[in-house]
């Protein structure tokens, strides 16, 4: 779901105030002693919610992603993203290069090993 649109936000930002409340709802009497213990009560209760039917669509959140979001993905590639900015610059006369806009210089000799 989008939420570009005014009225998809609008539905958005409910059904995120659902799901806040019921899961939270649920916290009220529980007590964890271990981040572990924690997890597995979170795991079940987001398993619930996904599982449980809508009132006037067939189906559950979890039948719908598999239906429609799952065959949309893209498997995720094998070497992680790095993030580069690329610039063109000259050296000035003093050897430094400028690197942003916001006047933060390097000195270009100190990378070329002069």
């Amino acid at each position: 779901m989008r939420a570009q649109c005014y009225t998809e936000r609008e539905i958005v930002e409910s059904a995120v105030l659902q799901v806040q409340r019921e899961i939270l709802g649920r916290f009220r009497n529980e007590r964890f002693t271990s981040l572990y213990e924690l997890n597995k009560f979170l795991e079940k209760v987001i398993g619930s919610i996904n599982n449980k039917p809508f009132q006037k669509m067939p189906g559950s959140r979890s039948s719908i992603f598999d239906e429609i979001d799952s065959p949309a993905l893209n498997k995720l590639p094998n070497t992680k993203y790095e993030f580069a900015y690329f610039k063109k610059a000259k050296v000035s006369i003093d050897y430094h290069v400028e690197i942003r806009s916001d006047k933060h210089y390097y000195l270009s000799t100190s990378r070329i090993g002069l």
